[in-house]
């Protein structure tokens, strides 16, 4: 397991992905719905930098960087050393994130990184372009979770910067097993136990100032629910007079805040907000979109199904 652990960053959190196939299957490769699970996953958290070798019928929806090319005695110098830069490719969503899977994957060359920004820093991509020995560096301070394989390509290293980061995405990948119906092995930590979700209510009321006869020209009175964990949190609003409905306005990350996307739909922690707003009588659950306005909110399965 040499080439697993080299994969591993210093004082990171991990976990090894593996499954059984019947009849077993010997170098078969990653399966289809494990592709599946896990890019769903790694894409709900950012977009996903990966090492790009054949750039050829790459899915349109990859945007790639091109490596510096050295003068060749350095590139010679490189190829010796093990060093030479890899092309990376950015994806924003699950069918761009599968192509890493086919990238030398089963060769193990391939290292993938969840960004916690739309574009990593410039040492980031430089360390993800080259280094293939991350235990003796940090995990990038810019990034969520590394992706890379296990073993001959048949199991999947997933190696965070914290416990909870890393539970929140094995609580993710054992969500999404689930509801395909398949089966999940383990101790707690593999099996997806996360940190609670945190929620916060507080009671709002936007009114004018009363006339004469203490009647308001607008009144608005309404709960925010706040649900949190790590450093996302999710925001709905339900109105007083609508008690039977809530409606998710935002996700905040950080400093910055952000319309639900498509993304979102799949995280583990909107889909345990969900269940508690459901829990609470809320039978209409609704979001707001960039274009549409409030859209009903439907919960997206791994596979692309609702």
């Amino acid at each position: 397991m040499f080439r697993t652990t080299a994969f591993t960053p210093m004082r990171s959190a991990a976990a090894l992905l593996t499954w059984e196939m019947d009849p077993p299957l010997h170098d078969a490769g990653v399966p289809a719905a494990i592709i599946d699970i896990v890019s769903q996953v790694a894409v709900s958290l950012g977009p996903v930098a990966f090492r790009l070798f054949w750039p050829h019928d790459l899915p349109a929806e990859l945007s790639t960087l091109a490596a510096p090319r050295a003068w060749l005695p350095m590139r010679l110098y490189q190829r010796l050393t093990r060093t030479w830069p890899a092309d990376i490719a950015v994806a924003n969503d699950a069918r761009g994130t599968a192509e890493l899977f086919k990238q030398d994957w089963q060769l193990q060359g391939q290292t993938a990184l969840v960004l916690r920004a739309a574009r990593p820093s410039e040492t980031t991509i430089g360390t993800l372009r080259s280094l293939r020995d991350w235990h003796g560096v940090c995990f990038p301070s810019d990034a969520r979770l590394l992706i890379a394989p296990a073993v001959d390509g048949d199991g999947i290293l997933l190696a965070a910067a914290s416990e909870d980061e890393l539970a929140d995405v094995l609580a993710g990948i054992g969500q999404a097993v689930r509801m395909l119906g398949m089966t999940l092995d383990g101790d707690a930590s593999a099996t997806g136990e996360r940190p609670a979700m945190n929620v916060a209510i507080s009671h709002h009321v936007d009114a004018s100032e009363p006339d004469e006869q203490g009647f308001h020209d607008y009144h608005y009175e309404y709960d925010i629910y706040r649900f949190s964990r790590a450093d996302r949190t999710y925001v709905a609003r339900s109105y007083v007079e609508e008690t039977d409905r809530a409606d998710f306005l935002s996700r905040l990350q950080g400093d910055e805040s952000h319309v639900l996307g498509a993304a979102d739909l799949t995280h583990p922690l909107l889909l345990e907000a969900v269940d508690y707003l459901r829990a609470a009588g809320k039978t209409t659950i609704e979001r707001l979109s960039e274009s549409e306005g409030y859209v009903p909110l439907e919960i997206a399965k791994p596979g692309g199904g609702n």
